[in-house]
Order: C-alpha cells, then structure tokens, then sequence
C-alpha cells in the first residue's frame, strides 16, 4: 500500500503512512508512465474528516497517483 503525505509550512513532506513499496522519487514519471500529483488544499476540519480520509486512503491505491494534505497553516500564513 502505497501512502499519501502532508505538506507543513516549510514545505517539509511528511509521509503520513508507512509503505514496504513507495519507490517513487520526486520525478513525475514512473516506469515511462506519468505519475498524477493530487494536493489537498482544505481546513484540517475537511482534510481530516472520515469522507475525506477514505478518498486518500483510495487515491493512494493507485500506483500513478501520488497525493498531498497541505496542512492548514499553510492556508492560513502562506502567501502564494
């Protein structure tokens, strides 16, 4: 099973889950295959809601599909 990570103010990325098999490196292409990149952009109310939980727990099934919780302070303080 593969994991999704969250992205805190210094853009530090922190893997929420442990996974035996995520050997994806920071390209965007795997295996001569594009890799989709999902980031979530919500209050920590939403982002770690049961609904929004089972999406991410489901996108990260997908081996082409690579997903990130930007965290609230991020929202909230960066200035993009």
């Amino acid at each position: 099973m593969n994991s999704f990570y969250h992205v805190n103010v210094n853009v530090n990325i922190v893997q929420d889950k442990s996974s035996e098999d995520d050997d994806l490196d920071d390209d965007t292409v795997v295996d001569d295959r594009r890799v989709v990149v999902v980031g979530v952009c919500a209050m920590a109310k939403k982002s770690n809601s049961r609904p929004m939980q089972e999406i991410l727990e489901r996108l990260v099934l997908f081996k082409d599909i690579r997903t990130f919780v930007f965290e609230e302070s991020i929202i909230l303080h960066v200035i993009i």
